[in-house]
This record gives C-alpha cells, sequence and structure tokens, in this order.
C-alpha cells in the first residue's frame, strides 16, 4: 500500500487475496479483465487486416450448394455429428474471448465501485456493463486507427498496445477514484 500523502500507483491493487467468492468476482476477474484487455491490444494491433476483419462464411450458413450436380462449400452441420463444436469454430481466433473477459472483468470492477453503491441493482449493472463496453470497444477503434499509422514492426506495435492499454486503464481508475472523492 501506498504511504499517506504518496499517490497510489496501480500495482497497489495487486495481491494475493484468499480465494472466496467475493475476491474472485471483485479482485481476480478484474484482474483477468485487465490482463485480458492488454492481450487484446496486441492482437488489434499485430493483425492484419485481412485476418481481423475478415473471416469466414460459418458452417451452418454456407450448407450445402448444388450447382451442376457438385456439392460446394461445406455441408450442414448435424447434431448427431462428434466434431461439431470443431465445425461450429473452425477457427482458432481468441479475439472475441479476450473482448468478452475484458469486458467481463471491467464491468465486475466498476460495479464494486463505492460510488455506485446507492444506485438500484438493475441500473448498477447497467452502468456498469455500458462502461466495460464503451472502453473496450472504444479502444479497439484507437487501437485500429494506431495500426494503421505504425510500422509494420512487431516490437513497436507490441509496446504501443501496452502503453495505450496500461494508459488507458490507469486513466479510467483515476476517473473512477476522482468520482468517488467528490
Amino acid at each position: 500500500m501506498a504511504a499517506p500523502g504518496k499517490p497510489k500507483s496501480l500495482l497497489d491493487g495487486i495481491a494475493l487475496k484468499p480465494l472466496t467468492q467475493e475476491n474472485l468476482l471483485y479482485h481476480y476477474a478484474p484482474l483477468a479483465g485487465a490482463a485480458s484487455y492488454t492481450t487484446l491490444s496486441g492482437r488489434v494491433l499485430r493483425s492484419s487486416s485481412e485476418t481481423f476483419f475478415h473471416h469466414p462464411p460459418h458452417p451452418l450458413l454456407t450448407g450445402y450448394r448444388r450447382r451442376f450436380g457438385e456439392l460446394r462449400d461445406t455441408p450442414p452441420v448435424s447434431l448427431s455429428n462428434p466434431n461439431m463444436l470443431r465445425r461450429l469454430f473452425p477457427t482458432k481466433d481468441i479475439t472475441n474471448t479476450l473482448l468478452l473477459t475484458s469486458i467481463a472483468g471491467t464491468a465486475l470492477y466498476i460495479y464494486k465501485r463505492p460510488h455506485l453503491e446507492k444506485v438500484p441493482n438493475q441500473l448498477r449493472i447497467t452502468y456498469s456493463v455500458y462502461g466495460a463496453g464503451m472502453l473496450c470497444l472504444s479502444s479497439i477503434l484507437v487501437w485500429s486507427i494506431l495500426r494503421y499509422y505504425l510500422p509494420d514492426n512487431a516490437v513497436i506495435q507490441t509496446a504501443t498496445g501496452v502503453a495505450t492499454s496500461v494508459g488507458l486503464l490507469i486513466l479510467g481508475k483515476d476517473y473512477l477514484d476522482l468520482l468517488e472523492k467528490k
């Protein structure tokens, strides 16, 4: 912890806590969300526009297409097929998982903040998810714009991603701290 009179650092809140439901939801899940958010920045900045924005058609949507008697695309997935999961999710892209983990962790962090304690639970959830979603989705927009201007260098792109994600997390934390001082 920071001494009185010294500013708190981002690392002050990172500590091992006992595994309780409260700590899992409001300490470890936000830490996982922050880690996913930082990883997401690297994923967005390091991916080419072809792989990030273009996904092959979903097997369920393409189905059988017959043209002059030949089968085209992939057959529809039947529920009795043991390889259904592999066909439903043919790519091993983790971008959506990182995004959802980032939103969930950030939403849980915002939800537990003292400035929302007196807000009704339904609105508290709404504000938390909205704030988390806006942070993550607007960050993806910023990183996509940055990717256009950055050179094709893995070190520069990774450093930019980590720096911007940590900077935005610190800015968001400072803003919430400011709200609670008033």
